[in-house]
């Protein structure tokens, strides 16, 4: 599951205390905006010297500890800059990212409510709280806000591949194709969609099928040793045993260190006659 990073730097504003303030802000705003982060961590640190009301400069001091992976650091400042204003959707939902990151998940669910409570309207504050909640295993209340998500913006083909993850963790499997479809109809371009349902399929007992969703995924990124794996189980399922070798072979050429592809290659060729 993807979890968005909201990364809205905010504009400079007028200050009441001169212009220094807001000079270093400037200073911070622009080495973010060049990926200087490590500087612009300095400059938005003395804006909040000389001013330390100065709630931009907390959130965006935060997006560049976040984007650091400093997520302790960037949870600090996103506090401070809600208790300079409470509205602040924005720390809200990075604050929750920053917090499903620490595995901190009850907390990130109460920062995505607030979210929701003051913009009902954002699809990706429901997608990123169904993340949380699928990490915590309440696929049912996962999927029903994916379907949020997915009624405000039906055009995010993430949405539904992600509700077809948790479908399929609750054996909804045709629910969960369903969903895959879709998202394949929007972006046919990504391979994972094509992998997740021929995984699907699998389940189903539909192995040709899975072979070729599979195949498509290959053609993709043909270095992603989990397709192969994944098209060697379903090839074994259909007893092409040749095949499936084949495929455990490139996956492990792939991931050495697969204990299972290793097993898996072992009894695929095991089943092959002696010549």
């Amino acid at each position: 599951m993807r979890f968005l990073l909201l990364f809205t730097l905010m504009l400079p504003c007028i200050s009441l205390k001169g212009q220094q303030d807001t000079l270093w802000f400037r200073r911070g705003f622009y080495a973010s905006d060049s990926a200087k982060f490590e500087e612009s961590i300095i400059y938005f640190t003395k804006a909040i010297e000389l001013n330390p009301k100065y709630a931009n400069a907390y959130y965006d001091r935060a997006l560049a500890q976040d984007t650091l992976g400093r997520y302790k650091e960037a949870i600090k400042d996103y506090t401070k800059a809600i208790e300079l204003n409470a509205k602040d959707t924005a720390s809200y939902y990075n604050r929750a990212r920053c917090r499903f990151l620490l595995g901190k998940y009850t907390e990130a669910i109460e920062d995505l409510n607030k979210g929701i409570e003051l913009n009902p309207n954002d699809p990706d504050t429901y997608s990123n709280r169904a993340a949380v909640k699928y990490e915590l295993k309440k696929y049912e209340a996962a999927i029903e806000d994916y379907t949020s998500a997915i009624r405000l913006n039906p055009g995010n083909a993430e949405y539904y591949y992600n509700r077809g993850d948790a479908k399929y963790d609750l054996k909804k499997y045709a629910e969960a194709i369903e969903d895959f479809n879709k998202a394949i109809e929007l972006n046919p371009n990504v391979p994972d969609y094509y992998d997740e349902r021929g995984i699907t399929k699998n389940e189903l007992e539909k192995y040709t099928e899975a072979i070729e969703d599979y195949t498509k995924a290959i053609s993709l990124n043909p270095k992603e040793a989990d397709y192969y794996f994944n098209r060697g189980n379903s090839n074994y399922n259909l007893e092409h045993y040749n095949e499936a070798v084949l495929d455990y072979t490139i996956s492990l050429s792939l991931n050495p260190d697969d204990a299972k592809a290793k097993k898996y290659l072992k009894d695929a060729q095991k089943m092959i006659p002696s010549q």
